[in-house]
């Protein structure tokens, strides 16, 4: 078997380096494309997707998959096998089983679909004429609907296209997560409405630079942790994340001069996307859902640490602090009764509080 997990892996890379060469093309159409150039870039979105797409279905990813054992009744594959092996086998063999019910005629025309329809999209809210998006939103629209029925489903069509973001959720929980969501925000919202509490916010809609509002959300993004080797930050008409490489993570955002909140916004919330995979050691990537991590165990202080290194080591706590605090969602999401509705009315209520704080300071800093 290990012949055939190194077979994998191989081109498990190749099908990533075609994943992040369409980020690098998509990213570009939204960021600096001539708005001229859309046409073959449709084009050159949709080769790729679907050489991207036959590489997942090849028959060298499926031998390799039963090679290994997995099947729909096993998915990670033979029991014997590590455990972030196993995980690796179970998230190919999904990807696998997904897109070989897929034409690759339809992957394709949904991207070059896409593609258009994104530009349209653009330009119309440019405009505020959404009557000149309708046509291109709703062809894509009926292709996005076609895939849900090519995939599959039993209750929600919704399931079908659901399960490539949120693995395994079905719409029936998603529901009962909104539902208890609406509730409490809707108590909350009336606890504003209801305290008589005006709260002017007229500044934040006075004119601001937008070079000023550059440097601002660079200055936060530094804040949340981020170092520009690795990571840049443009604009879009839109504010997305997207992976280009294992250490290359785009962010864009979006400048309004009479409207600071849009920038600011923008920026911390494309800011906490950003992709654990580029805060692992290599040999942690392949564990899936957040990597190797250290339980905290007790307080503890280090006084002498070199002023140099101070930057590097922020970095450091705030990166695996993401990960450390995804894990605890991810297992704590099991005993949440608002996700795990299959439990029925057993008593629930119990409160679970994690935190994880760290202070690093200069003996200036501490002073001042």
């Amino acid at each position: 078997m290990d012949k055939a997990l190194r077979l994998l892996h191989s081109l498990d890379h190749e099908i990533r380096l075609l994943e992040h060469s369409v980020a690098l093309v998509e990213w570009d159409q939204e960021t600096y494309m001539p708005s001229a150039a859309i046409d073959e870039r449709s084009e050159q979105i949709a080769l790729l997707q679907g050489t991207l797409h036959e590489k997942i279905v090849s028959d060298g990813v499926a031998r390799c998959l039963s090679d290994l054992g997995a099947g729909q009744e096993q998915q990670e594959g033979d029991p014997s096998l590590a455990e972030a092996d196993r995980a690796f086998v179970r998230e190919v063999f999904r990807q696998h089983s997904r897109h070989v019910k897929l034409p690759k005629k339809l992957v394709e025309e949904m991207a070059r679909q896409a593609s258009l329809t994104q530009a349209v999209w653009a330009k119309a809210r440019a405009d505020s004429d959404y009557a000149s998006f309708a046509a291109a939103f709703t062809k894509l629209l009926d292709l996005v609907l076609q895939k849900a029925e090519c995939i599959g489903y039993t209750q929600s069509k919704y399931d079908a296209l659901l399960d490539e973001y949120e693995p395994y959720l079905k719409t029936d929980r998603l529901r009962s997560v909104f539902s208890s969501l609406q509730r409490d925000l809707k108590r909350l919202l009336d606890d504003i409405a209801g305290s008589g509490t005006v709260v002017g916010a007229e500044f934040l809609q006075r004119t601001f630079d937008i070079e000023r509002q550059r440097e601002f959300s660079r200055s936060l993004l530094g804040d949340l942790g981020y170092g520009f080797k690795d990571s840049r930050l443009d604009e879009s008409a839109h504010p997305f994340t997207a992976t280009l490489g294992d250490l290359d993570i785009r962010l864009t955002t979006r400048y309004v001069e009479d409207n600071l909140c849009a920038g600011i916004f923008g920026t911390i919330h494309e800011g906490g996307q950003e992709d654990p995979e580029i805060c692992m050691k290599d040999s942690d990537k392949v564990t899936v859902g957040g990597g190797a991590l250290s339980p905290f165990s007790g307080d503890f202080a280090t006084d002498n640490i070199f002023y140099r290194d101070l930057p590097r080591i922020r970095r450091w706590l705030v990166d695996e602090g993401k990960l450390f605090h995804q894990k605890v969602r991810n297992y704590l999401a099991q005993f949440d009764k608002d996700i795990s509705v299959e439990q029925g009315d057993m008593r629930s209520g119990a409160r679970v509080t994690v935190t994880a704080v760290s202070l690093t300071s200069t003996p200036e800093e501490e002073r001042a």
